[in-house]
């Protein structure tokens, strides 16, 4: 087992704890956050698109505006400049590799890839890293914990299970129960209420 590690850093709250100590990858938009250090592998899986955004007037009312998922322009720049973009598909004006889909779903005998990062686990896990760090991982949505948690701890238990060291930030919400107790302790919840 390999002892290097990586970061995956992802835009939830926790994102401000990163250090950038060690070699850190990033998904989507993160490479347009003001409070990105470093990124050495950023992993583009949606389809460039547009997205709606309600915009506010001065008399409240709300309109939409599409704007661009990502500043192009940066995109472009920072592909060409040495930022190692991986993605599943060509993006037009961007230097970027193919993700190995088809390669490591045979490798690992699953396709569950319920959000980008599970991409990115299956990533880290191929390519050997001893441990993995969580920066920004919150899962603290609702969609994300509905949609997105289960595939995200899949991908953590399987590198768990092959003995790779996981370390996550202590708001994150991944492989942690709705109470915070395992099943069947609840009552624990309880008693603690009691005494207060």
């Amino acid at each position: 087992m390999s002892t290097s590690e990586v970061i995956l850093y992802g835009l939830g709250p926790s994102r401000l704890e990163c250090p950038f100590d060690c070699e850190t990858w990033g998904v989507n938009h993160a490479f347009q956050a003001p409070e990105t250090k470093r990124l050495d592998k950023l992993f583009l899986f949606h389809k460039p698109k547009e997205i709606i955004l309600p915009i506010m007037h001065t008399d409240m009312n709300a309109a939409f505006a599409f704007i661009p998922y990502w500043d192009w322009g940066l995109l472009k720049r920072v592909s060409h400049e040495g930022l190692d973009v991986i993605s599943l598909y060509k993006i037009e004006g961007v230097k970027s590799r193919k993700y190995p889909l088809e390669r490591i779903t045979r490798k690992f005998k699953t396709d569950y890839f319920l959000n980008s990062l599970c991409y990115v686990i299956a990533y880290a896990i191929d390519k050997g890293y001893g441990k993995i760090r969580f920066y920004g991982v919150d899962m603290a949505t609702t969609s994300e914990r509905r949609m997105e948690k289960g595939g995200m701890e899949f991908w953590i238990g399987y590198a768990m299970g092959l003995g790779i060291e996981i370390e996550i930030t202590r708001n994150s919400n991944l492989l942690k129960t709705r109470t915070g107790y395992p099943f069947g302790m609840e009552h624990l919840l309880e008693t603690s209420l009691e005494t207060c």
